[in-house]
C-alpha cells in the first residue's frame, strides 16, 4: 500500500484486492491495514463459531474498524434459508466487532467496484511506485505556476516536455496536494485538474 510505506497487504479474492487498492487510493488518514486479524467468537442460531475478519483498519481520529468483504452472490443466495443464515452470520459479526470496541463494515462489489473510482485507483497504484524521478517531478512542480487554474494532464505534459510521463506526474502531484485531478472520469491525458499553484491574474 502506497500510503503505508509499501506495506504488503494480502487479499484472498480479486474483490478483496480491489478493496485494498481503492482504500489505498482514496483514504489519506490510514495508520495501518492488517489482513485477517485475530478471530472473534460469534454466535449464529445458538452455535458458537469463529470469525476471522478480512481486514482491520486503523485511521487517524477514528475507531478501529473490522471489514468483511463478500460477493453479492454469497450474501444473496437463491435459497431463502441459506440467505437468512448468512444474514444472521453477518449480524453476529457486527455484534462481535462492536462488543470488542471495533466499528464494523460489510462491503460487496456494489461499494468496491464503482467506476471510474476503481480504474483510477489502479492507475494511481501503478504510478505511485517507490522509484521516483525526482528531477522530472520537480520540473512538474516548477511548471505549475505557468499553467491555468484549470488545466489538463496534456497541458502538464507539454510544460515538462514529456507527454508520456505526464499522467504519472499528475498523479504524484495530486497525492502531494499540489493539484486536484477530476475524479469524475478515468484519468487520462484529457483529464482536467484544479491547479492551486497557478499564478493569479492581476486585479
Amino acid at each position: 500500500m502506497t500510503r503505508l510505506r509499501y506495506k504488503l497487504v494480502a487479499g484472498d479474492s480479486l474483490l478483496e484486492c480491489d478493496f485494498v487498492i481503492v482504500t489505498d487510493a482514496t483514504e489519506d488518514d490510514l495508520i495501518d491495514v492488517q489482513s485477517q486479524p485475530a478471530p472473534l467468537a460469534i454466535y449464529v442460531e445458538g452455535h458458537e463459531l469463529k470469525w476471522t475478519p478480512d481486514y482491520l483498519i486503523r485511521r487517524v481520529g477514528f475507531t478501529a474498524e473490522l471489514v468483511e468483504v463478500k460477493n453479492l452472490s454469497w450474501l444473496r443466495p437463491s435459497d431463502p434459508s441459506l440467505a437468512a443464515y448468512r444474514r444472521a452470520w453477518v449480524d453476529a459479526c457486527a455484534v462481535a466487532a462492536r462488543s470488542q470496541g471495533f466499528a464494523f463494515r460489510l462491503l460487496t462489489e456494489q461499494e468496491i467496484r464503482v467506476e471510474p473510482r476503481l480504474s483510477n485507483a489502479y492507475l494511481t497504484h501503478r504510478h505511485l511506485g517507490p522509484f521516483v524521478d525526482e528531477g522530472l517531478l520537480m520540473k512538474a512542480v516548477m511548471a505549475l505556476p505557468s499553467l491555468m487554474a484549470q488545466a489538463t494532464v496534456a497541458d502538464l505534459g507539454s510544460a515538462i516536455d514529456n507527454p508520456l510521463r505526464a499522467i504519472e506526474c499528475a498523479i504524484r502531484l495530486d497525492r502531494q496536494g499540489y493539484i486536484r485531478l477530476d475524479r469524475s472520469t478515468v484519468f487520462s491525458s484529457a483529464s482536467t485538474f484544479t491547479n492551486s499553484q497557478a499564478e493569479r491574474e492581476p486585479q
